[in-house]
């Protein structure tokens, strides 16, 4: 916001277009004359999709020196939604849908993944179901050119063989609409525990 709760100015502002604010009753303007002329001229104040929102300082990723700062609310045309993420894994893996009664769209995965700003990250997802976060790492990799690792952890073997790791090979090699991610992944099963109940190495 361009107001703040306490300071000396609350004088009201008119911008290049014509639109002339002034702070909330009770709150103060944040800046000066010299720094809103700035900010204006540098197209960095925001006044809505139809230019009739309470105007508002904008912020560049390019200028934030770590991660992302995140907004309140994820809406669905950003974030995706359930019904997306069927649809994501119904074309990949037909007749899995039914397994999965809230799967997460790769979308959603993604602005999580953004928030940490890191291309060489190593992501764990301790509860890997249809392996979308193992495809959003593939996707953004792809995308972006980063380095990210991802590691997964499905209990149920059937899900882990059928599911996550064929969605992640057809993500990896191309499926039908699906080009492909390229990079690749290893599957792995735990063996025996060596430590028993109490922790100690059995012998």
């Amino acid at each position: 916001p361009l107001h703040a709760k306490s300071g000396t100015n609350a004088s009201p502002y008119t911008f290049r277009n014509g639109v002339t604010w002034s702070p909330p009753n009770g709150t103060f303007r944040r800046f000066n004359d010299e720094s809103m002329a700035r900010m204006d001229a540098n197209d960095e104040i925001w006044f809505g999709k139809k230019k009739e929102a309470v105007p508002q300082r904008k912020t560049f990723l390019g200028s934030l020196s770590e991660g992302t700062v995140p907004v309140t609310v994820w809406l669905h045309e950003v974030a995706g939604d359930n019904h997306m993420a069927r649809d994501e894994v119904k074309s990949l893996l037909s007749g899995t849908t039914a397994l999965f009664d809230t799967p997460k769209p790769t979308s959603l995965v993604e602005i999580i993944l953004q928030l940490a700003n890191d291309k060489n990250a190593i992501v764990l997802d301790s509860f890997a179901g249809s392996g979308t976060t193992g495809h959003a790492v593939l996707a953004m990799n792809r995308r972006d050119g980063g380095q990210r690792r991802f590691v997964l952890i499905e209990m149920d073997p059937g899900i882990c063989q059928s599911v996550t790791a064929r969605r992640l090979e057809r993500a990896v090699t191309g499926h039908q609409r699906h080009e492909p991610l390229g990079s690749g992944f290893r599957y792995c099963r735990l063996g025996r525990t060596l430590l028993d109940e109490q922790g100690n190495i059995k012998r």
